[in-house]
């Protein structure tokens, strides 16, 4: 959850309208703050997508603010917005950061302009390698995200480890989470702009940051459970093929008992999973495999939320969500937000709790 005053807390609890402040800069200089239209923004993050975060508004269509240059705060010529959220308590409005984007050229919709950016792993997704990026074997993961996001400040949060002889062709983004998938780590930017690679969410962390209940005093507006789809696969087989050769080196995992036994009234549901930084110890893929398999069968119940605004919110949090019509009390990773002036929307993967 991001940092803000009690003060804060309590202006949005009791209903305060955001404001929104969106500054150009380009090549580390400020350019303008933008005109916002007033109600016509939104801020998106979801863990599930290849780049993460998406940011839409709007400023009014006259002259001043259609791009005719490449030093224009809306040229998107490598121009990146700087995003805050505010709130007013007394004489005060009190600001947190929402983070930055890439922006996207604007597009004319009557007497407005329709400006959006997205998420700065953007950078890289876009920057294809023009000829392939190769490591020796022992070479440290981290110093080839580093490598490859090289365009980007990076921040590793967790023990460098040592992976084998990898070789990504073109997609840069690709080859990242590739490394990081294998360590295995997690990919993220912060509201500086700062890309970080840190240990995976825990499971069993249940210190609520943030909560969203029914009641007098609650901003919970709406609860509904979104069913899960995919498939659970109960064994799962994991190869890993050495650079410069032709077979791949493999282990597998199957459910030895319970409900998914292999073989049992539920079948043979494979999944399969190929990385070339898993490395060839079999040992090490039979226990990726075991944490495939399990993590499949572990179904996650994920509900969507809607409640009152808030800024402070933000992918990854712990949240309290409680609705007492529908017997849920229950604490969830959010996995996605969605940020507008007169709603906050999420989805959050149940944890523990009553549903």
């Amino acid at each position: 959850m991001r940092r803000a005053s009690d003060q804060f807390r309590a202006a949005v609890q009791g209903g305060a309208r955001q404001l929104l402040e969106v500054t150009s800069w380009l090549g580390g200089r400020r350019l303008a703050t933008l005109p916002v239209v007033r109600n016509s923004w939104s801020v998106q993050d979801a863990d599930d997508q290849d780049v993460p975060g998406a940011l839409s508004f709007q400023v009014p269509n006259v002259p001043e603010w259609r791009p005719t240059a490449p030093g224009h705060p809306l040229a998107a010529v490598g121009h990146r917005f700087q995003v805050r959220a505010g709130v007013r308590h007394g004489r005060t409005t009190e600001w947190v950061n929402m983070g930055w984007f890439l922006a996207k050229r604007p597009t004319p919709n009557g007497d407005v302009l329709n400006v959006e950016g997205v998420g700065l792993l953007e950078i890289p997704h876009r920057y294809a390698l023009w000829s392939p990026y190769t490591t020796q074997s022992n070479f440290t993961r981290g110093k080839a995200v580093k490598q490859l996001l090289s365009m980007l400040p990076v921040s590793l949060d967790l023990a460098d480890e040592t992976m084998p002889a990898f070789t990504a062709e073109s997609d840069r983004l690709a080859a990242v989470r590739d490394i990081v998938d294998g360590w295995p780590a997690r990919l993220w930017v912060d509201d500086n702009g700062v890309v970080h690679v840190s240990a995976p969410w825990s499971a069993t962390d249940w210190n609520w940051q943030v909560e969203w209940v029914d009641g007098p005093d609650g901003t919970l507006k709406d609860v509904v459970l979104q069913q899960d789809t995919e498939s659970m696969f109960n064994g799962y087989k994991v190869s890993c093929t050495p650079e410069g050769k032709d077979t791949a080196v493999s282990a597998t995992w199957t459910m030895p008992e319970g409900p998914w036994k292999w073989g049992g009234p539920y079948g043979w549901v494979p999944g399969s999973f190929d990385s070339a930084t898993l490395g060839t110890n079999v040992a090490k893929l039979r226990r990726v495999a075991q944490e495939m398999t399990l993590r499949s069968l572990r179904r996650v119940d994920t509900y969507s939320v809607t409640c009152a605004p808030d800024p402070r919110a933000q992918m990854g949090d712990i949240a309290h969500v409680r609705d007492r019509a529908q017997g849920l009390d229950f604490i969830g990773r959010v996995t996605s937000v969605h940020h507008q002036p007169s709603q906050l929307e999420a989805t959050v993967a149940w944890m523990r709790g009553d549903r």
